[in-house]
């Protein structure tokens, strides 16, 4: 198994932008597209690919809220907030299996 992840490895990674541009439109969907029947398509096709993905390994890697750990997080701001917690994630970090493809690039609490 540990084959089969390098394996896919590169590919993955080549990937990591397009997952990143997927949700970067959804969160920023108009409201008034919510319920179009094409914007409900194309969300169903990034719903399979990532559940695609998945099922050769890849995993987001969970970092809102969690203390800044230097082998999953890149801290590329600080800010109001618990010290040493991650207090919003700007890019979401992934996983191929145990190994980290991309860590997550996130804000720390400065402890204010």
């Amino acid at each position: 198994q540990a084959f089969r992840y390098y394996a896919v490895e590169g590919l993955l990674i080549e990937m990591l932008p397009t997952i990143d541009n997927f949700q970067r439109a959804f969160a920023h969907l108009p409201e008034e597209l919510q319920e179009n029947e094409w914007v409900k398509g194309v969300a169903a096709v990034e719903q399979e690919l990532m559940r695609q993905l998945s099922g050769v390994g890849l995993k987001k890697m969970e970092a809102l809220g969690e203390e800044v750990n230097p082998d999953t997080h890149e801290v590329l701001q600080t800010g109001p907030g618990e010290e040493g917690i991650v207090v919003e994630v700007i890019e979401d970090g992934y996983a191929l299996g145990d190994r980290v493809l991309r860590p997550a690039k996130v804000v720390a609490g400065l402890g204010e």
